[in-house]
């Protein structure tokens, strides 16, 4: 399997759809918060489970 180096095409169109769909559960000051203080724990944690779902995603179409 090779290895992505690099943010290709692929990973940003999951990465849009992934975000969207995790912002939309966020509550509504907690969707202040990562919006408007990128550097919040807050913040940290949307983006880490944000990474975590995009390579699940990536890795299952690897797999399938």
């Amino acid at each position: 399997m090779k290895k992505q180096t690099m943010k290709d095409n692929k990973y940003w169109s999951i990465h849009k759809e992934v975000y969207m769909d995790e912002f939309d559960k966020l509550d509504n000051d907690i969707a202040s918060i990562v919006q408007t203080k990128p550097y919040s724990p807050e913040a940290r944690l949307f983006n880490e489970k944000v990474e975590k779902a995009i390579k699940d995603k990536l890795n299952s179409k690897v797999a399938g």
